[in-house]
């Protein structure tokens, strides 16, 4: 694995090691790039750790100004996956990744930086995100049962996702983003992404890589309605993700590409309902 990733991986293991879990505190912070307006990646949300904008040294010299003295890049990746095709062989893909320097908005002199407002959580365009999903694949159920002892989950033998009713839970936004977590696992289904392996052939690391799209992916979705989300987690949780992650360093590479896919699927129609 490149240093770059690298970086990345080790700045998350430091966070579950004291008790953080990085992909929900990377969106309850959002990182933007000036460039695009629009907000970073899941692993350049993990790199840069402060809210607000980026920009690069170029950009910085394109509009006359500079960077203040003593003030420190940050690094940032630019990443895709590229297929490579080889005689008598069957195609790979491969991730690619580049770093290159940013710097924050607060590092740049006579920048005027307009403090974001503070905003509410959107939970009308949460249930609107659910709404459209749902209508989008009428096959996929929405069961929510009250006062039973159950784990949420979601079956991809039945099509259904079963949850708590949204009173039974602590709060407005542990109800949205324990949703989000199961319908990112639906995205999974073999009519949809084809993400999750049959469950005859699932193995541990299946189920764990699995899980992580749906932790990441639900993250993302919670960004979006600016719903915030806990960020410490429990000691065994932390431990467990810490592990496995050290023992399997492109699983994050991997899972935030397929939360992405997951995002990205169930926007599909999301735009036109706005």
């Amino acid at each position: 694995m490149g240093s770059a990733y690298m970086t990345i991986i080790d700045a998350v293991i430091k966070q579950l090691e004291n008790g953080i879990i990085p992909w929900k505190a990377a969106y309850n912070h959002i990182a933007k790039s000036h460039s695009t307006g629009q907000a970073y990646s899941l692993l350049n949300q993990l790199l840069l750790e402060r809210p607000g904008e980026y920009w690069t040294f170029n950009q910085v010299q394109n509009v006359n100004l500079r960077i203040r003295k003593g003030a420190k890049a940050r690094r940032c990746v630019f990443w895709k996956i590229l297929k490579v095709d080889k005689p008598e062989e069957q195609s790979k893909n491969i991730p690619y990744l580049r770093a290159y320097n940013v710097f924050h908005e607060s590092d740049i002199e006579g920048l005027v930086i307009h403090e974001p407002d503070e905003i509410d959580a959107d939970y009308d365009k949460a249930d609107n995100i659910v709404a459209t999903y749902l209508m989008m694949n009428p096959e996929l159920e929405l069961v929510e049962k009250t006062r039973i002892t159950f784990t949420p989950s979601y079956s991809p033998k039945y099509v259904r996702v079963c949850i708590h009713n949204i009173s039974d839970f602590k709060s407005k936004s542990e109800y949205y983003s324990t949703l989000f977590h199961e319908l990112v696992h639906s995205t999974g289904h073999k009519n949809r992404l084809d993400r999750i392996v049959d469950l005859e052939d699932r193995t541990p690391d299946d189920y764990s890589k699995e899980e992580l799209v749906a932790e990441i992916g639900a993250s993302m979705l919670c960004s979006m309605c600016n719903i915030q989300t806990t960020i410490e987690g429990e000691v065994s949780y932390c431990a467990n993700w810490a592990n496995r992650l050290k023992d399997n360093q492109k699983w994050l590479l991997w899972a935030g590409r397929r939360a992405e896919e997951a995002i990205e699927y169930m926007s599909i129609g999301l735009e036109e309902e706005v």
